[in-house]
């Protein structure tokens, strides 16, 4: 049987506990589980928390930089 990859964007602001919870319980079920981190103005940054609560949970997380428009 072939697997999804599971591909997300979250703000880098805003935790999402439920989404946490059901990539560990489903985890088996995805080929890549890879989150991109985008820019929320007006939060604070908790990437480093969701990376460290989703540590065992076989994750790829990418951090996407922008440049400033010329």
């Amino acid at each position: 049987m072939m697997k999804p990859d599971l591909i997300v964007v979250q703000p880098r602001g805003i935790d999402f506990p439920w989404f946490r919870w059901h990539v560990r319980q489903n985890r088996e079920r995805f080929n890549k589980v890879i989150i991109s981190f985008s820019d929320q103005p007006g939060y604070r940054n908790i990437s480093s928390f969701i990376i460290n609560a989703m540590s065992k949970d076989d994750v790829t997380f990418v951090t996407l930089t922008r440049g400033l428009p010329s």
